[in-house]
Order: structure tokens, then sequence, then C-alpha cells
């Protein structure tokens, strides 16, 4: 079976649910770093193993020429382990679930930066 999309996809929703962290790997090393209340210790130690070798892995996927001495055709016969797959759906469903309890916490963050609650109320009151 083919996993690819599964890399990919985690990719993005890793990139998307911290944008400020710049890079692939700084976005999943902060989203580690902020989940790491929520997922068991096992279950992380497990995590930070397979996370390691995910930013090479996908640029492998993404990119046909040789990256970091890994290619498309190397890396894809890698990816058939179904375990390290449900470690990375894993991982990103305990990413997003901390993206959701923070933007939860944060009224702000729900509806964007730069106070825009703040603005939406101010003209909601001067429409009143």
């Amino acid at each position: 079976m083919d996993f690819t999309s599964v890399i990919i996809r985690c990719a993005g929703l890793a990139e998307g649910a911290m944008p400020e962290g710049e890079s692939l790997r700084n976005s999943i090393d902060k989203l580690m770093i902020q989940s790491s209340r929520l997922i068991p210790h096992l279950v992380k130690m497990r995590l930070l193993r397979q996370w390691g070798d995910f930013v090479i892995r996908r640029n492998a996927i993404a990119h046909v020429r040789s990256t970091d001495g890994r290619s498309f055709s190397t890396e894809v016969p890698d990816l058939l382990s179904a375990d390290e797959i449900k470690d990375y759906l894993t991982g990103i469903t305990y990413f997003m679930a901390q993206v959701c309890r923070r933007d939860l916490e944060d009224p702000e963050r729900l509806l964007g930066r730069d106070g825009m609650l703040r603005q939406i109320r101010a003209e909601l009151e001067f429409c009143l």
C-alpha cells in the first residue's frame, strides 16, 4: 500500500498548525513541545523517534531529485510499514488536539492575529 499521501498531509497539517515555526522541522519540534503534556510517556518516546526522520522522508517523497542521499525510489519502499504510518497519524492527532486546545484558551487566536476579535467587537458596538 502507498502511504506517501499520509506523509505529505501530515507535513501540511504540522506546518499549518505552527506557521511561525519557519520550517517543517521547527514546526514539528514546537508542536512536540506544546503537545508533550497530552501525550503518554511511552507514546511520546516512540513519536520522538518517528518524527526524527520525518522531514527527510517528506523531502524524498515531495522532490524527485535526491535529498540527503535519499530519493523517491529509495524512500517509498521504506514507507510500507503500517506501524510507522500509525505513529505519524497518532502524532498529528495529538498535534491537532493541542492546536484546538490552544485556540480555545485564547479567543483572539480563533479569529486571527492582531486583535481581530477586539476590532470586530468595536465595529459591532459602533453599529449599535
